[in-house]
C-alpha cells in the first residue's frame, strides 16, 4: 500500500517537476474608498477611506525564460465610510444623517501573465503583471456588525 501511495505521489508531482514552478506569500497593504451612488432623495456622500491589509499564497508557472503564468488565492480587504439622508425628519424639520463605516472581505482568484526583463543588475529582474481576477465578498461588515454572503 505504501509503494502504491508513493508511485501516485511521484506521478502527480512529476509534471511540476519539468515546469519551473514558484510558490510563495503575499502580504500587501490597501486604501480603499466608496463613491455612492443612490436616490438623490438620500444623498449619499463618501466620507472617508479604509486601510487594510491582504494577503495569500500564489504560484507563477513559467512556460519561457521570461514568461510565467500566475495564480494564487487571496484574501482582500475592501470598504470605507459613507453617510446618508434619511427621508425621515426631525420634530425640529431638521433632516437625519446616518453615517455607516462599511468594511468587506474578498476571496480573490487571480489569472495574470509576468513578463520578465532580462537581469538589470546581478540576480535582479523586473516584471509586469497584466491580467485580472475573480473575487467573491465572504464577509461583510457596517458599523462592526458581521454579515456572512
Amino acid at each position: 500500500m505504501k509503494k502504491l501511495l508513493l508511485t501516485v505521489a511521484a506521478l502527480a508531482l512529476a509534471p511540476a517537476a519539468f515546469a519551473q514552478v514558484e510558490i510563495g506569500l503575499k502580504i500587501s497593504p490597501s486604501i480603499s474608498y466608496l463613491r455612492p451612488d443612490g436616490n438623490s432623495d438620500y444623498q449619499f456622500n463618501s466620507e472617508g477611506s479604509k486601510f487594510s491589509f491582504g494577503g495569500g499564497i500564489f504560484m507563477d508557472y513559467f512556460f519561457g525564460e521570461n514568461y510565467a503564468f500566475n495564480t494564487g488565492l487571496f484574501l482582500t480587504g475592501k470598504g470605507g465610510t459613507y453617510s446618508y439622508r434619511e427621508p425621515v425628519f426631525t420634530p425640529g424639520g431638521a433632516p437625519i444623517i446616518t453615517k455607516q463605516k462599511l468594511a468587506i472581505q474578498y476571496l480573490e482568484l487571480p489569472l495574470t501573465l509576468k513578463l520578465f526583463t532580462n537581469e538589470v543588475a546581478p540576480d535582479t529582474r523586473i516584471y509586469f503583471q497584466v491580467g485580472g481576477s475573480l473575487a467573491v465578498p465572504v464577509q461583510a461588515r457596517i458599523n462592526g456588525e458581521k454579515y456572512y454572503t
